[in-house]
């Protein structure tokens, strides 16, 4: 398995006999985490007694040919879950509209890009038997390619124009629905190298379009660890902008002087989301793990440094600054 730090992070390889012996599903009713030296199983749904666990191996979030793909490629096996089972046309595989719509620029660089790479060959691209599906798969590929190199880069400043190229090439077909990958996914990345290069603003557009348009459909339980995962970095970066204004050593990009002009309220957004963190994470992570004690941390400082009387002020809101925070989802083109 990858052993990951509490935020899933890989760090390398574990081996455990017990959680390796659980089975692969791509619709898991369990995850694993590691919390330092301890694994953990976290249930994702209920489990009857006597019921199979079941963990996923790879990226749930996948396409089906994709999915399975990796499954033959890493581990051997053609995978038979009880999603698997459905076929092609599940949400993971849902196009933002028919093939034969490809913005025909993109039809006519299919054929050449193929030529030097043979993307139609791999079976992981796969998408339909026609000439239009052809060309997608062809354009798919060429995505993957491209956000797995991005995705190689450490150094930020070479990521995100690598990272931002996915999403632009997404976006621009007219073909990816923002749900689907790896269009997700480079949106995950490019918000934390942004956050490196002290790009706050953008950081927070990129993952408030995550948080309320992208992992609620891709991982629809509230207290999914990968979903607490990426609320807890929208949190955090929340409070550094926050915060950015009264510290003269943190810079504030514009986007975030724009939305203090503006008059919005950061702790708004910045105490409902850990108020609802704070009840997530311990589903997520359990009670006595690292990230459960980091939300919950952070959680009291904010209630120490606001006050409870301002907190139950906030509380009473109507919602008016949360529907002002909401519109930062749509703020961004791609």
């Amino acid at each position: 398995m990858t052993l990951t730090i509490p935020t899933l992070d890989p760090l390398g390889i574990a081996l455990d006999p017990i959680a390796c012996s659980a089975n692969h599903s791509c619709e898991p009713n369990a995850s694993v985490l590691f919390d330092v030296p301890r694994l953990m199983m976290r249930s994702l749904a209920p489990i009857k007694k006597g019921e199979e666990v079941f963990i996923s191996y790879i990226d749930h979030t996948e396409p089906f040919y994709r999915r399975r793909a990796q499954l033959e490629l890493r581990y051997c096996f053609k995978c038979e879950c009880s999603k698997c089972r459905l076929g092609s046309d599940q949400r993971e595989d849902q196009w933002a509209q028919p093939p034969e719509n490809l913005v025909d620029k993109w039809s006519t660089l299919a054929k050449p890009m193929d030529r030097v790479e043979k993307f139609s060959k791999d079976p992981a691209n796969y998408v339909g038997e026609g000439q239009a599906e052809w060309n997608l798969s062809v354009i798919q590929g060429k995505a993957y390619q491209d956000y797995e190199k991005a995705r190689s880069y450490t150094n930020s400043a070479l990521a995100i124009p690598a990272l931002e190229t996915v999403m632009r090439t997404c976006h621009q077909t007219g073909m990816w629905p923002i749900t689907r990958q790896p269009y997700a996914n480079s949106r995950v990345e490019v918000f934390s190298h942004m956050l490196d290069e002290g790009r706050v603003g953008l950081a927070l557009f990129q993952m408030a379009k995550t948080y309320f348009l992208i992992d609620p459909v891709l991982y629809p339980q509230d207290f999914h660890p990968v979903r607490v995962v990426h609320t807890w970095g929208l949190a955090k970066t929340l409070v550094m902008a926050y915060s950015s204004p009264n510290d003269p050593t943190q810079a504030v990009d514009p986007g975030v002087e724009e939305l203090f002009e503006r008059g919005f309220d950061f702790v708004v957004p910045i105490w409902r989301i850990l108020k609802k963190l704070s009840q997530d994470v311990l589903k997520s992570h359990g009670s006595g793990s690292n990230m459960t004690f980091m939300v919950h941390a952070i959680t009291q400082q904010v209630r120490d440094g606001i006050g409870m009387d301002n907190l139950r002020q906030i509380e009473q809101d109507p919602l008016k600054m949360w529907k002002e925070f909401e519109k930062w989802a749509y703020f961004l083109q791609y």
